[in-house]
C-alpha cells in the first residue's frame, strides 16, 4: 500500500471503479464538477484508510454531502468497490464500510471543525479544508 497521501489519492483516481463512478455521477447532473467531487472523495478515503477507520459501527470520520453522494455512487458498483480496496490494499485489503445513519454530523461544533481542518490540511497541504471534502468527527457517547 502506498502511504503517501497525494500518491495514494492519484492511484485511487486512476482506478477503473472511480472512473466509472465519475461517469455515473455525471449522468445524475447533481453537481457540476464530478471530477472535483471524485478528488475530494479520494482524499476522504485516504484519511479513512491512513487512520484505519474501516468499520461503520466505530467510524470516526464522515464525509460532507457531496462526497457522501459520490460514495453512494461508488458503493452501487459493489464489485468495483470491493476491487478498489483489494487494489489499494493488495491482495485482499480491508474495505471502508458505510453507515447511512452516520452520513451527516449536523451537531458538529467549532472545535471539531478546527481539529478536522488541521488534520486535512496537514495531510493534503490545502487551505480549503473547510470544503465538503473535509470530514467531520462522528460524535461518540
Amino acid at each position: 500500500m502506498n502511504c503517501d497521501p497525494e500518491e495514494l489519492k492519484e492511484e485511487m483516481l486512476e482506478h477503473a471503479s472511480i472512473r466509472k463512478a465519475i461517469r455515473v455521477y455525471q449522468k445524475k447532473k447533481k453537481y457540476k464538477d464530478p471530477q472535483k467531487v471524485a478528488e475530494q472523495y479520494c482524499e476522504f478515503m485516504c484519511l479513512k484508510i491512513l487512520q484505519g477507520d474501516f468499520a461503520a459501527a466505530t467510524a470516526k470520520l464522515s464525509p460532507g454531502r457531496k462526497v457522501d453522494s459520490f460514495w453512494h455512487t461508488h458503493l452501487l458498483d459493489s464489485a468495483g468497490y470491493i476491487e478498489f480496496f483489494s487494489d489499494v490494499f493488495p491482495p485482499l485489503g480491508p474495505v471502508v464500510h458505510h453507515d447511512a445513519e452516520k452520513s451527516y454530523d449536523d451537531d458538529e461544533d467549532i472545535e471539531k471543525r478546527k481539529k478536522r481542518q488541521q488534520r486535512y490540511t496537514r495531510l493534503f497541504s490545502k487551505e480549503n479544508a473547510h470544503s465538503s471534502a473535509c470530514v467531520s468527527q462522528v460524535i461518540k457517547g
